[in-house]
């Protein structure tokens, strides 16, 4: 046991030492160095501290979160392959400051920055593969610089720059990978702006800008694999690259409309595409996207379905969100997808509900903020599948007494802020139900014609929360209960 103690002692004190070695030899004092890192990140600097170490060869240097303003010349380690000065005031950069690494830095990154045109200080970073810029307001990119550097940069992700017209000297990036240009104002692309990279990128993003359809410029690019312009005002998706073997497209909060020109697009993609986002647009009926065998979910939600009997979806799918539409009915679709486990359509405006309307494997339902007011013997199929029912802030008035003889395996039941009056005595045979909410329901009272409840009240692990007239009802079963004939 000693010999073990000693053992494990004298590891702890050599990684000690170690440590302190790595950090008494760090590039900077007022920073650490682990393996190929300088990490200096959130130290309160308003300045690049003097090197007073050697650090690390071929160093990847982290200034993130700092008040730095200024880069001066000879204040870098020598070949630095990564730089990053996230959230830093940077206002000027001076010409030599990445003199010794102009054959080394292959990613820049930086964010929050005060100059407005792109340095010179990059001129000759012309190993760069990796650019990243957020935050800031570049109002002269430097054609120069750009042309110069452009020819090997692999991923270009520049985000909230201030760039409200598609930039010419993107013609010199002709190797990118991945193009990133988010929230600017772009309205339009010219017809040729991309087709140095038709053959090489995979991924392109333009969100939130103010796009009114996908560019022509885009249906030519061959190799495009991930799409997403959410955010922009597009109600023309014709130009799709149909060449291309795309398998994530982002369509969200756009001005799509048209569920038969969707249906048409996306047609020549049905081999390739696995992922698609349809959320906040303004599509009134479920477009037909039965070919979509790959894809396993579809999320309508925020749209403007009103058309309970569109359709058809690929019945494979797992997931379907039709929350925040306009549907008074559970759309006929829905019983026809056996794997879809939970059907989620609150903020909707349905009425009445069906047993028909469910699928036979169903598990959750979520039908919260709708208008149903009434639940009938007829409302859920038989031997329902149900374990998790939602139906608060329903104007719910009736409640049939066999309605919950359908629901024998429901585990959870929501009934908050509805207009019931009593409590539904049938609810004593939901023998696994754990949760039970019915409070804010201003209407309820508590009368002796409940009592046969009381038992399966107490015994709910969760008591129910709420009121029932002048007393929760805890409080009625508990107590007041006890007095009833």
């Amino acid at each position: 046991m000693d010999s073990e103690i000693i053992r494990l002692t004298g590891l702890i004190l050599f990684y000690f030492c170690t440590a302190l070695l790595a950090a008494d030899d760090c590039t900077y004092q007022a920073c650490f160095c682990e393996g190929t890192q300088i990490i200096c990140q959130d130290r309160g600097l308003s300045a690049i501290p003097p090197i007073v170490g050697t650090g690390p060869d071929n160093p990847e240097l982290m200034f993130d979160t700092n008040n730095i303003m200024a880069i001066q010349a000879g204040s870098l380690p020598k070949h630095l392959k990564r730089f990053t000065a996230f959230d830093n005031p940077l206002t000027t950069i001076d010409s030599s400051a990445f003199v010794d690494s102009e054959s080394t830095l292959e990613v820049l990154q930086l964010s929050n920055f005060r100059f407005t045109r792109f340095p010179d200080a990059f001129m000759n970073l012309t190993h760069l593969k990796y650019i990243t810029m957020y935050d800031a307001n570049i109002l002269d990119w430097n054609a120069k610089v750009m042309k110069n550097i452009g020819p090997g940069v692999l991923s270009l992700d520049l985000q909230n720059m201030g760039i409200v017209a598609w930039p010419d000297w993107i013609q010199f990036f002709r190797s990118l990978i991945t193009l990133s240009l988010d929230d600017g104002g772009i309205d339009s692309l010219p017809d040729n702006a991309l087709d140095m990279l038709a053959n090489s990128l995979t991924t392109l993003s333009m969100n939130n800008n103010s796009l009114t359809a996908i560019p022509k410029a885009v249906s030519r690019l061959k190799a495009l694999q991930i799409l997403t312009l959410y955010h922009n005002k597009i109600i023309d998706i014709a130009w799709l690259p149909h060449s291309s073997n795309i398998t994530s497209l982002g369509l969200s909060y756009n001005r799509l409309f048209n569920a038969t020109q969707l249906s048409l697009s996306l047609r020549p993609l049905a081999g390739s595409l696995n992922q698609i986002n349809l959320v906040g647009n303004r599509f009134t009926e479920i477009p037909d996207l039965s070919f979509l065998k790959h894809v396993s979910g579809l999320d309508f939600s925020y749209n403007q379905l009103s058309d309970s009997q569109a359709g058809p979806l690929p019945s494979n799918i797992f997931n379907l969100n039709l929350e925040y539409n306009y549907l008074r009915r559970i759309p006929g679709v829905f019983s026809k997808l056996p794997t879809v486990m939970e059907l989620m359509m609150t903020t909707n405006v349905v009425t009445e509900i069906q047993a028909s309307d469910f699928s036979p494997w169903i598990a959750t339902v979520d039908l919260s903020f709708n208008k149903i007011m009434e639940l009938t013997d007829t409302s859920f199929p038989q031997n329902s599948t149900i374990t998790t029912l939602n139906l608060n802030n329903n104007p719910i008035a009736t409640i049939s007494q066999n309605v919950f003889n359908n629901l024998l395996r429901l585990g959870e039941l929501n009934m908050k802020n509805t207009k019931i009056a009593r409590l539904p005595v049938a609810l004593s045979v939901l023998t696994n139900v754990n949760f039970f909410e019915v409070d804010g329901s201003p209407y309820l009272v508590c009368t002796c014609m409940e009592k046969s409840l009381a038992q399966w009240i107490l015994s709910r692990p969760n008591m129910p929360d709420g009121y029932c007239g002048l007393s929760t009802i805890r409080n009625f079963y508990f107590t007041l209960s006890q007095y009833c004939p």
